[in-house]
C-alpha cells in the first residue's frame, strides 16, 4: 500500500522551498525513547543541538521554556 501527495509549508510545497522551511519547523516526539533517563532540559538540550541551533541560543530558548513551565 503506497501513499502519495505533498507537503505544504504555508500553502507551498516544500519542495519549492528547498532546505529554508527546515530551519521554521521541528519534530518533537511525545515519547522520548532514544536516550533513557533524559530530563525534559536535557532532552531540549540534544534535541536542539541535533536541528544545528546554536548553543548560546539553545541556552536562552531553553531557560525561557523551562521558566514557562514552573
Amino acid at each position: 500500500m503506497g501513499y502519495e501527495g505533498d507537503v505544504l509549508y504555508h500553502g507551498k510545497s516544500i519542495h519549492q522551498l528547498g532546505d529554508d522551511y527546515r530551519k521554521m519547523i521541528g519534530y518533537m516526539p511525545q515519547q522520548q525513547s532514544l536516550i533513557p533517563n533524559l530530563t525534559v532540559e536535557s532532552f531540549l538540550i540534544y534535541m536542539s543541538t541535533m536541528k544545528g541551533i546554536k548553543r548560546n541560543v539553545i541556552s536562552e530558548n531553553v531557560n525561557t521554556i523551562m521558566n514557562a513551565l514552573i
